[in-house]
């Protein structure tokens, strides 16, 4: 994928974490699951067309 605001496209992920980290992402939450007896999957979901240089993605311990 190149990275220029000509290039713009929709996304899905799926991000993969220790069970007590949070995940946020410049999309929609779609959903987690646990992965297993230690990480938790989760989703996202974005159906607005954005070039890939705006795509953030979070992983901590985050308080809202």
């Amino acid at each position: 994928m190149q990275d220029t605001p000509a290039v713009k496209m929709p996304y899905n992920a799926t991000v993969i974490a220790k069970k007590e980290l949070k995940v946020h992402m410049s999309a929609n939450t779609t959903g987690n699951i646990t992965f297993n007896d230690t990480h938790t999957a989760w989703t996202f979901e974005n159906q607005i067309k954005m070039p890939s240089y705006l795509i953030a993605i979070a992983v901590g311990d985050l308080a809202v």
